[in-house]
């Protein structure tokens, strides 16, 4: 049987074409991924983001028949967009459907990983509009992080989310290193619709400092909660804290 290391339950948008991929590059041989999509309109505004959470009861409820040892709404900006009493509220409910397993969320996961590598600064980028971007603000700055501001987006509007994924790790990469600056100790890259799986750990070298991205956030945070022991397969900064951890964390 597959799994042996443990199976993390992702709901995640249909529309994310990204996501999944990412996750077969990263996973360690003992741990498996299981995906429960969300229907939503498919672009990413504050409105559909509520339209989006209000399918997580679902998702949730079919992810619980592979036994998951934690449970990811693998949407960052489908968990900011409240600020942090509307991402409060998805967690709880979240968890009331979960019964006992670990429950997180991509953006609380990144707020996790900074926080868990001691940074405070981010420079962040995303592929949202400039709304969203500045909500995503917000909510970093109400967990206590001090984000350059303002949000770079990758794109000068709103997009849709086939648009918004149409783009090659090349540009990825060359939009993330962009970031840096000075006064900054970290990059954050929000969107489990960008693929970063292959291309952090050479930006993390490249500039010298942590990379934090949705995807790499959640599956550390997941295996975390669920208390693996695995590796995941890529050489950065945030994957190496769980070489020092085993134990699992309380839910």
């Amino acid at each position: 049987m597959y799994g042996r290391g443990g199976r993390i339950g992702l709901a995640i948008l249909d529309s994310d074409l990204n996501i999944e991929g990412d996750m077969r590059r990263l996973l360690p041989d003992s741990v498996e991924t299981h995906a429960a999509r969300v229907i939503y309109p498919k672009v990413v505004t504050p409105e559909n983001m509520a339209i989006a959470a209000d399918g997580l009861d679902q998702a949730i409820d079919s992810l619980l028949a592979i036994r998951p040892m934690a449970i990811g709404w693998a949407c960052t900006s489908g968990s900011f967009f409240g600020g942090i009493a509307g991402h409060r509220a998805i967690i709880e409910r979240m968890k009331k459907r979960a019964g006992g397993v670990p429950v997180t969320t991509a953006s609380e996961s990144v707020v996790e990983a900074l926080h868990a590598l001691k940074l405070r600064r981010p420079a962040v980028g995303t592929p949202y509009s400039p709304e969203m971007n500045r909500r995503l603000g917000v909510f970093l700055q109400e967990n206590g992080l001090e984000p350059h501001l303002p949000v770079a987006g990758l794109f000068p509007g709103t997009v849709d989310d086939y648009t918004m994924q149409d783009v090659e790790e090349d540009r990825v990469a060359d939009f993330i290193m962009s970031l840096d600056r000075p006064d900054c100790d970290s990059i954050v890259m929000s969107c489990t619709g960008m693929p970063t799986a292959t291309i952090t750990p050479a930006i993390e070298r490249r500039v010298g400092k942590p990379v934090i991205t949705s995807n790499l956030a959640i599956l550390w945070n997941c295996m975390r909660m669920g208390g693996s022991r695995s590796q995941p397969r890529a050489d950065c900064a945030l994957f190496r804290t769980l070489s020092s951890q085993g134990r699992k964390v309380p839910a």
